[in-house]
């Protein structure tokens, strides 16, 4: 499965047209980081490069408008971080607790699961998008049909895989560092178009402008899908093994996000960069907004897709109302549009029994 070189390339030149005729502010912060990473991407399919260096007449201002931009979001994160702290504190230490509980253990999952042909792969996907409605399946199916996905090629900043967005575009490329269709590569694929939806079916029309860094919740969509999709694994016996390591998998990320942020929030005179890292009195560096950000995103996924198996049209309407919403709510009210209350939530008992049913299946299956 290779990326359209034709396409990317189109695309960075119409890109390029657009920063080179008035460039606004509004363009620059939302797309220029994107278009250096797709012409990055280029560079590594084809060893040809655009000529960035002549882009902008005054570089030096492109800059200082990005630089200011990211401590303005830094501010932002390190304000929720702090406002919420009691909420995560309690949050993240619950769900250790519980996971302690049911002697959760974590299992290998490379060489686990199954390998799929080429058309088989892509079809597993769009089947399992296609039970979201025609729409969502409309946008996934975009990316196989027009080419826009590369596997087997290294990112650079150490993702399994990385959605490149472009609003200008309203469209965007999926990259993964995996190759050979297998469970590993099959489950992050999953996860990635999960970020295209969330882009084409909310963000895009919505013409927001975007940050990673100022939504918390930018994984929710994602990790939703991607939780769903093991389920979906097992269901259709397609390899319900894969399905079950991978969500394994998930929620020792989850527990290790959990301890490593309750650690940062336990610590003195911690020293945080502009992109959420954080530097401890030990002197260990933490990715606190990384470990915060897939922390969240991971319990509101497993609580939706609690949801989704009771009552799946009603999931799809607090779906659609979160994605929509999200960005401009508080965390407590996003916790609510789930139906819980932030006590409810941060508890973490209404997850028990499903973690504790698949890491019993999982210790079965394994013998230890």
């Amino acid at each position: 499965m290779e990326l359209n070189r034709d396409r990317l390339f189109d695309d960075l030149v119409k890109l390029d047209s657009y920063f080179r005729d008035k460039p606004s502010r509004s363009m620059i912060l939302n797309d220029y980081g994107r278009y250096t990473c797709l012409e990055d991407l280029f560079y590594q399919l084809t060893g040809f490069s655009m000529d960035l260096g002549s882009l902008f007449s005054d570089p030096y201002k492109v800059q200082k408008i990005i630089d200011r931009y990211e401590v303005q979001n830094y501010k932002v994160f390190e304000k929720f971080s702090l406002d919420n702290g009691d909420y995560l504190v309690d949050l993240f230490a619950n769900f250790c607790e519980m996971c302690d509980s049911v002697n959760f253990q974590s299992y290998p999952y490379y060489g686990v699961g199954r390998n799929y042909s080429e058309k088989d792969f892509k079809d597993v996907l769009l089947g399992f998008y296609s039970t979201f409605g025609n729409d969502i399946y409309k946008i996934v199916k975009k990316y196989f049909d027009e080419g826009r996905i590369q596997l087997n090629i290294d990112n650079g900043i150490g993702y399994g895989g990385v959605y490149m967005p472009s609003i200008m575009m309203k469209s965007g490329y999926i990259t993964l560092f995996y190759s050979g269709y297998n469970t590993v590569t099959i489950t992050a694929l999953s996860h990635e178009l999960g970020h295209a939806v969330d882009y084409e079916k909310f963000i895009y029309p919505q013409q927001k402008k975007y940050s990673t860094i100022r939504d918390l919740l930018l994984e929710v969509p994602s990790m939703t899908f991607e939780t769903a999709f093991y389920d979906y694994l097992g269901d259709n016996r397609i390899d319900t093994l894969g399905g079950l390591v991978m969500s394994n998998r998930d929620i020792a990320y989850l527990y290790q996000c959990s301890a490593s942020a309750n650690h940062i929030y336990s610590s003195y005179n911690v020293d945080m960069d502009l992109r959420g890292n954080v530097r401890t009195e030990d002197g260990v560096i933490y990715p606190f907004r990384d470990h915060l950000i897939y922390g969240i995103s991971t319990i509101f996924a497993l609580y939706l897709n609690e949801i989704r198996k009771q009552d799946p049209n009603g999931f799809k309407k607090i779906m659609n109302d979160l994605c929509t919403l999200r960005y401009e709510q508080s965390l407590e009210e996003s916790i609510r549009m789930i139906g819980l209350t932030p006590e409810e939530f941060c508890e973490c008992s209404l997850l028990k029994d499903e973690i504790d049913s698949k890491t019993k299946t999982l210790k079965r299956k394994f013998k230890y």
